[in-house]
């Protein structure tokens, strides 16, 4: 087979090749950054104080966050065409004890959305953003480039309270280090894994963990290296182009991708070939 690997990757910067061209521009990913810290402060501040000043029953602590989704996975790929935009999720997590405050834990969702957003709609005003919903998060648009989907979290009180010291302690550590607000709460180990539970607008709470996707697929590209995660993002760059909206969901492809990937020393090529040429049954098995 012809070597085209130089054009999928290249560690020589002064050579253009694919996978250069799918990532976002670095000044991009800092305004990404930036406003996903924003938020979290305006969460972090606007949740207690707005559900006091509404009246609502018991007392609701600053919430703590965690990234997940190709932000987190690192397979995040610029959009390819309109209307698409880069996808950044980040969970807001407040304590169970909040579902205990109302007689329906449907209402305790619908509250907490209804908090969660208006703690956001100052914020969201002067910078110019847009302010919607899905039904199993609230989304900020900062851009046509990027949005930020927040989905909300309950987990178990004592444990939510482990968070807290363990943030604590990470803040005094990197004091001073700069955008230290974002690694003070991106750390997954100290949340136990019981029970998590995601607020939906219809449904009240479901039960839903998104750490053990990130973790499964942080251990392949740990056992089978980062040529997986390059792969991945290749597949996911063909679905963009190939559909400005809808295709396959970027969790399906790297599901499907992962467990066919076998590295090809210096061959993005061959790899990527190897794994597509087997996606199409695994994909029609994942729907059947």
């Amino acid at each position: 087979m012809l070597n085209l690997s130089a054009l999928f990757y290249t560690e020589v910067e002064s050579e253009p090749c694919l996978f250069g061209n799918l990532s976002l521009r670095d000044e991009d990913r800092k305004d990404i950054a930036e406003a996903k810290n924003e938020v979290r402060m305006a969460l972090r501040d606007g949740i207690p104080r707005i559900y006091a000043a509404e009246g609502h029953p018991g007392k609701v602590p600053q919430p703590r966050f965690f990234t997940q989704g190709s932000w987190a996975y690192k397979t995040l790929n610029a959009p390819a065409q309109r209307p698409q935009q880069a996808d950044v999720d980040d969970g807001c997590y407040l304590p169970l004890s909040f579902l205990t405050q109302t007689d329906s834990p449907s209402v305790a969702a619908e509250v907490f959305f209804g908090v969660a957003e208006r703690a956001l709609a100052d914020l969201v005003e002067e910078r110019g953003w847009e302010l919607s919903g899905k039904s199993t998060c609230i989304r900020v648009e900062i851009s046509d480039l990027a949005h930020i989907d927040i989905p909300l979290y309950a987990i178990p009180d004592n444990e939510f309270e482990t968070l807290v010291k363990a943030e604590n302690v990470r803040r005094a550590a990197l004091k001073g280090i700069r955008n230290f607000a974002e690694a003070a709460t991106d750390s997954w180990e100290e949340l136990p894994k019981t029970k998590v539970l995601l607020a939906h607008r219809e449904e009240g709470w479901m039960h839903s963990d998104p750490r053990p996707v990130k973790e499964w697929f942080v251990d392949q590209v740990e056992t089978k290296g980062v040529q997986l995660r390059r792969v991945v993002r290749y597949i996911k760059a063909y679905r963009d182009w190939t559909w400005k909206s809808g295709g396959p969901s970027s969790i399906l492809l790297m599901a499907a991708a992962a467990p066919l990937f076998v590295k090809q020393d210096r061959r993005d090529d061959q790899a990527l070939l190897d794994v597509v040429k087997q996606l199409p049954a695994a994909l029609r098995c994942a729907s059947s």
